[in-house]
Parts: C-alpha cells; structure tokens; sequence
C-alpha cells in the first residue's frame, strides 16, 4: 500500500488493530460489495476530523475497508485531515482512536474510476463507556495540569527486574489522561490483590520526546510506590504527574576522518544512563529525564592509518568527569550545541598558563595545562618572546632584554607515539622594577619644606614618569615629572610639627609604578 502525505499532517502510518479488525467484519458481514475495478486511476476520499466545537483531531484513524479488510488508512497529524486512495469499489469508511476516545459513524461508499470524494469536516463524539469489569480509574496530567495521553498503566505485584511480576491490570489514557483498569492486559477481567502501579509511555504516535516514568502515589521509584488494591468495584486512584524527557543534540566528529562515534550520558552520581553510536556528524538524544548530566565522546575506530586510535573525551573538553562541564536538560525540548572533535593526538583541554609578574628578575612558573591524555605525558617547555625561544624550563626569569615585550610559553606533550602542543596567553608586557625613596629638608630663610624624591631603576639612569605627593587624603602635588631619576617637590611655609607624605610614582610602560613615604619635621617659628 502506498504512502500519503498531505499538508499540515504530522503523521502518516498504516495500522490495524485487533479490536477494530473484529468490529469492521461484524460490520461487513452483511453488505454486498462490488469486486474493486482493475482501472489504473484510483479514486480518491478526503476530509477532516474534528470534535463538536470544529477543532481538528490528530492521532485518528480514517479507514477504507473491502470484504473485512482495510485497503488503506490515514493517521491524521494536527490539521486532522486524511486523504485515502483506492481503486474504484464499494467499500465501507470507518475509523478508530489511537487513543480510544472519539468514534465517529461509519458509512459505506461506493467510488468510481478516478473520483475525487470530499467528504468535508467529520463530527467525532466521545463513546463514555465504562466496562463493567472496571476495578480502578484515574488521571494522569503532566507539570502544567494537562492530561498526558498514552501513558501505559500497569498493576504489578512487583518490578519486572525482580522476576515472577504478575499483571494484575491494565490500561492506557485517553486524550483526557484518564485511564479505567478494565483487563489484565490480555483477554481476562482485572485479578484481585494489591498491587503497585507503573506508569510509562505507551508509544501511541512517534513523540520527538516520550513520557518519562512514574509509579502510584505520583512517586518517582518502585519502591516509594503506594499500594492499591483491586477488588470488586470500581476505586478512584490519585492522580499521578509525568514529564516528558528531554535531550542533547550536536555533533561528533575528528580531526582525521572518523567513520563512527559514540555519546555516552552519565548522571551526576556518574551513573551511565544512556549510550548511543552511530555515524559520525550529526546526532540526537531523546531519552533523558529533566536534570544536569556528564556527555562522554569516542569513537570505535579502529587508529586511522595505522596510528593512535581516537581520545576519549567529556564535554566541553576534560579527560575526565571531575574536569566535565555538566549539560542541563529541560523537559520536551534539546540542549543544543554539546560538540566535540576528538583527536588521536594529544589535545590541550585548557591551555598552558603562567604565574609570576612579568618583572626583570622575577620568576615566571609554566603550568602545563590539562590534556586528554595525563597518565604517563611528558611535558616540555619553550619561553617565547614574540617568535623567539629564550628558555625551555619551567621556569623563567625576564631579563632587560624581554622590556616592552610580553612572553608565552609553549608546552608539548608527549605519550609513547602521541604528542600535542599549546601555547599559553601571553603575559603583560615585561616591565622593570623602580624604588621610590625621599628625603625632607626645612629651609627656615625661605620657610619651606624640599622633599627630594629618587625613582631608582636597576640599569636605567633616566626612567622618566611623574611623582604625587598627598599628606594623607590632601593632594600636596600632582605629576611632578622625574628627570634622571629625582622629583623635587617644594611645599611653602608648611605648618609646625610633623607631617607623613605618601608618595606615588606613575612608572611607564616599560618601568613598573612604585609608592614610597617620606616624614618631615618643621620647627615652630
């Protein structure tokens, strides 16, 4: 049977269930039909379904049937609308829901060659029938209050992990996210005893997202589970909340060419609790409870070439889960973006870096960064002026000839026939390191008071920059320029006593700022 599409659907199957077979050969069973017409040009029916108040219905079934059996069927998507193509026959139109809530009248029609069948908007009704061999009814709502349709309820006496789990009951929501335990789940009433109830999705229709699981007293594991008990009549069971699960989606891939990858998820417990592997590029995972979770990247190939085969890694980049960035998933939607490229090489995960101030005479400290690979790597190092290496251990000391300019370092990292290199941010342009020393002198004649302040450089006589002097939040004197290292400041008749001045050197780009003090005592006059 072919395949049909049309706009606004969301969904196209070709589906029969047993219930609706037997209900479609009752029907049949005393009507006369036309043998089909063996012309090329099938005739064609189409309508919508919609409920009382004109809204469209999705998830129903319109079916064409001849001699009891279905010559094609449309599942309708969110528009409600379905098309069927047939040969030209007698033949009775039917329908069924795949959530067992709307019916609508069935009637025969009989199409010729190449017709086109309108048969415009299609009232469903809801049936309200209650079996009598009904023991527990229900509701099932997601987060926001709405029924969740197509959630499979099951009354066990215990997990099916734990074996011998007897089905007591069973049902599924409708499209109002009620349920009845009318059955056992195969062809017997309800068995009395006391049971936990499981609720899980169904798989009704294709969800991007499916209900993730609950248990009775709306309790997230079995053994927080309430018991229930089925009986002779018919008991309200509370209402349980389900979410729909979320997922991660990007890409994997290499390098060098890589054919396969695989995603592993890990909770924050570090508990694996989903893997996929497929072709590497583009992926989605869909079945992950609302929460934070590790994502894990490798790849089954075989080593490229003969050489090293690929790197684990955890997203965004760490060799393992201590170093790993949790991934936050929402309910019915992805977390996009969680990418990686893996190596057979070694890779960097976080960059080289330096400590130290970039002074002449300091001590710089490299620290290798964090790479995929650290059990057994070896590490080297190269000082970096601009393109020039001036030391390879890991440590370094600026000398004059590194003034102005700003250093790196870059590290390799080496694992049996493995290797990688990085680079580290480079430091603050190197600066050399100035002493600020005053001394004071009281001229009574003149009644002032000279500060003569000295910026000392090691192998610069003339490092410039300017000097201010503050008695402590007053400002004396601002950006006093020094020429050949000295600033002479003149404060006119100062007041008797002792004065405490701070001193401030602006330093320069290539001289490092510097404070000092200096005290002075002016006699009473």
């Amino acid at each position: 049977m072919r395949t049909l599409t049309s706009a606004g659907s969301t969904l196209r199957t070709k589906r029969w269930g047993g219930s609706l077979v037997a209900l479609l050969v009752a029907m049949v069973a005393s009507i006369t039909l036309t043998a089909p017409s063996t012309a090329a040009t099938p005739a064609t029916v189409t309508g919508r379904l919609v409920t009382d108040a004109g809204v469209p219905v999705d998830a129903m079934s319109a079916v064409l049937v001849q001699s009891g059996l279905p010559v094609d069927e449309f599942t309708t998507g969110t528009d409600g609308t379905f098309e069927l193509s047939v040969p030209a026959g007698d033949y009775i139109f039917t329908g069924s829901d795949n959530f067992n809530t709307y019916s609508f009248i069935s009637k025969p029609l009989t199409l010729a060659d190449g017709e086109s069948r309108a048969l415009g908007d299609i009232e469903v009704f809801e049936s309200g029938f209650t079996s009598p061999n009904a023991r527990l009814v229900g509701h099932v709502y997601d987060p926001a209050g709405k029924p969740a349709r197509g959630i499979q309820v099951l009354a066990r006496t215990n997990t099916p992990l734990q074996g011998d789990s007897v089905v007591g009951g069973f049902a599924v929501t409708d499209r109002n996210g009620r349920y009845v335990v009318d059955t056992d789940g195969s062809s017997g009433p309800p068995v009395p005893g006391t049971y936990k109830l499981v609720f899980s999705d169904r798989f009704v229709v294709p969800e991007t997202f499916n209900w993730g699981g609950r248990y009775s007293g709306d309790q997230p594991t079995w053994a927080r589970a309430s018991t229930v008990t089925i009986g002779g009549t018919l008991q309200t069971v509370p209402d349980v909340t389900v979410t729909r699960n979320g997922g991660i989606s990007g890409s994997i891939t290499g390098t060098v060419p890589m054919t396969n990858g695989t995603i592993t998820v890990y909770d924050l417990d570090g508990e694996q609790v989903a893997t996929k592997t497929g072709a590497a590029g583009a992926y989605a995972i869909t079945t992950l409870r609302p929460g934070s979770y590790f994502v894990r990247f490798s790849s089954p190939d075989p080593a490229p070439g003969g050489g090293s085969p690929f790197v684990r890694s955890f997203w965004p980049g760490a060799s393992s889960l201590a170093g790993a960035t949790p991934v936050v998933v929402k309910a019915n939607q992805f977390t996009a973006g969680v990418n990686q490229v893996l190596s057979n090489q070694l890779t960097a995960f976080r960059k080289p870096t330096i400590s130290g101030r970039a002074l002449v005479g300091s001590t710089l400290i490299a620290s290798p960064g964090a790479w995929s690979l650290t059990a057994g790597t070896e590490y080297t190092y190269e000082w970096l002026r601009g393109i020039t290496v001036v030391g390879t251990a890991p440590s370094y000391r600026p000398t004059a000839a590194d003034v102005g300019k700003a250093l790196s370092v870059r590290v390799t990292a080496r694992l049996l026939d493995r290797s990688g290199v990085a680079t580290s941010l480079p430091t603050a342009a190197v600066k050399r390191v100035s002493t600020v020393t005053a001394r004071a002198a009281y001229r009574s004649a003149r009644k002032q008071l000279v500060l003569t302040i000295r910026v000392a450089v090691p192998g610069l006589a003339n490092p410039g920059g300017t000097v201010t002097v503050k008695e402590g939040s007053r400002l004396v004197k601002a950006r006093v320029a020094v020429r050949n290292g000295t600033a002479v400041v003149v404060i006119s008749r100062p007041r008797a006593g002792r004065h405490g001045y701070g001193l401030s050197y602006s330093g320069t780009p290539t001289v490092l700022a510097d404070t000092g003090s200096v005290v002075a005592s002016v006699p009473r006059r």
